[in-house]
């Protein structure tokens, strides 16, 4: 028909990619935010997390550094060596 709207299927393909930009760019906050706080190159690494899969894998990495630097600090402060 000529007046008949045909939907663009790269759309679909688009809306299922939101969700996971959404994802990333919370992972992008709390790397920043974890990373100026470890006094690392926040920047960098914010951008590497923002990449979707090697971003996922990224965050993962840096998070759990975090993590065992922390629970480190702890050790130390509670005198059970490090």
């Amino acid at each position: 028909m000529a007046g008949e709207y045909v939907a663009d299927p790269t759309v679909g393909l688009l809306m299922q990619l939101v969700p996971l930009m959404v994802l990333q760019l919370l992972y992008a906050v709390v790397t920043f935010q974890l990373c100026s706080k470890q006094r690392w190159n926040a920047w960098i690494l914010t951008l590497v997390v923002l990449i979707p899969v090697i971003g996922m894998i990224a965050f993962i990495v840096i998070f759990l550094t975090t993590l065992l630097k922390t629970l480190d600090r702890l050790n130390v402060l509670e005198g059970k060596g490090g």
